[in-house]
């Protein structure tokens, strides 16, 4: 039944049992048609001769919002409905229980009162019990992750910027890892899929991947998200160096210009959200090229095309065997085949670039303008040749609207792969204790907003394909 409740003025119509029956609706105007996907709860009301209907009207754009109304009748009638929307209700199977990860210094540091006024009182409207950690340092959420009990959960909310889901996403992805016996410090390891899911609140400096999701930062959007409970499934990317796992990447991965823009910004946090817009044309004054060695693994070679493997399994590790939709049997990716003794898979290039950039949420053109596609099957890498400042200039200005032409500059090369291995071989070195090679001035990669640390003269990047899921739906899906 696609149509449970129609309000018409003071009049509320309940389609029970195939049965219309007739309400009093206490504040609401106009006519609105509920699908049984936009009611978020209802409660009993003030006085105890009515209910409380709370539930989801579309806004403006991408806009959702949370509204009410009071509806009376006989205390018969008001049981009836009560017990069909709690029906209802338990049957899309919405997370009960979420651990909400909160970063006070993050954006203009209004995180805390963002889960205050807006984010707590709406969760908790819906019944959502909710266990708030408010974060004292970076990483903490990773350590945390590492040992909670994730049967206690129904899903991660992260309260801040791109960093924060991309510090959440790693504590939970590592989790699931370790819990497995999975060496995640091996680039073609098969990776464990999360089926518990994310959520992202924004309230930092950069916001980039909410924006991917619902078409708008707006907050209370967000945790409507969230309470509906649909979620998709998303792309993770692992950085290797010095065999060993760097990071995790779930929005994007710069190497070279756009990694010493992040790190340029790390300085300048005070700015809060001013930074991204003042420090980087800094940065690209002293802009210089890197001699590189790149080797990738090419999307279209039948060599090393990527591999499903259908194993099914009930639960995961860690993970409840009943906890609903997000229990369900998912498949354990496979990310790419090893490929160490088997070079003439690698596409080889050789030169000087002013950065390697990939998009873990890739951009495809749509209506003239550049969308987000989670789950690609693809990293999405480009490589920024020696060219005119003005020209660089104009391209990243292109690149920041999302318009298509960013990438008809001839300075500029493409390339669809599930991996590639960066080389430096013109970089200055020194030998450790142990005889390995480490960069004797480190280099940076803008790791979901974060500038990660480059030590060793070669590193390496993979997808690995649906490995997160996170709550939400792309905006016009």
């Amino acid at each position: 039944m696609d149509v449970i409740i129609e309000i018409h003025g003071e009049k509320c119509f309940i389609n029970c049992d195939g049965k219309k029956d007739y309400f009093l609706c206490g504040n609401s105007s106009g006519k609105v048609c509920l699908k049984l996907s936009d009611i978020l709860a209802v409660k009993e009301g003030t006085p105890s001769s009515s209910l409380v209907l709370h539930y989801v009207v579309q806004g403006k754009g991408n806009i959702l919002r949370a509204t009410s109304c009071v509806i009376t009748g006989a205390a018969e009638q008001r049981l009836k409905l009560r017990d069909a929307v709690d029906v209802i209700l338990n049957s899309f199977n919405r997370p009960k229980r979420l651990v909400v990860f909160v970063n006070p210094n993050s954006g203009h540091k209004k995180a805390v009162n963002i889960y205050h006024s807006k984010v707590k009182p709406l969760f908790e409207q819906c019944g959502i019990l909710l266990k708030a950690i408010e974060t004292e340092r970076p990483g903490q959420p990773i350590e945390l992750l590492e040992v909670y009990d994730l049967k206690l959960m129904d899903g991660l909310v992260a309260i801040g910027g791109d960093g924060m889901f991309s510090e959440c996403m790693n504590g939970l992805l590592l989790r699931l890892q370790k819990d497995a016996g999975v060496d995640y410090t091996d680039p073609d390891a098969s990776l464990v899929t999360s089926t518990l899911p994310i959520g992202i609140i924004p309230a930092g400096s950069g916001n980039m991947l909410v924006q991917h999701l619902h078409g708008t930062v707006d907050v209370e959007t967000a945790v409507i998200k969230i309470i509906l409970g649909n979620h998709l499934l998303a792309n993770a990317a692992s950085i290797h160096q010095g065999r060993a796992l760097s990071s995790y990447a779930g929005l994007v991965l710069g190497f070279g210009l756009c990694g010493d823009m992040m790190k340029d910004c790390e300085k300048f946090r005070w700015l809060g959200p001013k930074r991204y817009e003042i420090v980087p044309v800094g940065t690209i004054l002293k802009r210089k090229t890197i001699g590189v060695e790149t080797a990738f693994i090419p999307e279209e070679s039948q060599k090393i095309k990527a591999v499903h493997e259908r194993h099914r399994f009930v639960r995961q590790m860690s993970l409840p065997a009943s906890h609903g939709q997000y229990g369900k049997a998912m498949q354990r990716l496979k990310s790419t085949p090893k490929l160490a003794n088997d070079r003439e898979c690698w596409l080889k290039e050789t030169g000087r670039v002013y950065g390697i950039d990939s998009y873990v949420v890739t951009l495809k053109e749509k209506d003239g303008i550049l969308v987000p596609h989670f789950g690609d099957s693809a990293l999405h890498v480009w490589m920024t040749d020696k060219c005119r400042f003005r020209g660089h200039v104009n391209q990243l200005s292109l690149l920041q609207q999302l318009k298509p032409a960013c990438w008809d500059f001839k300075f500029i090369r493409q390339i669809r792969c599930r991996g590639y291995r960066v080389r430096l071989p013109s970089a200055a070195y020194y030998l450790d204790e142990n005889g390995e090679k480490k960069l004797k001035k480190p280099m940076y990669i803008n790791c979901d907003g974060d500038a990660l640390k480059i030590i060793y003269p070669e590193f390496d990047v993979r997808i690995h394909q649906n490995a997160v899921s996170i709550f939400g739906r792309v905006a016009g899906c």
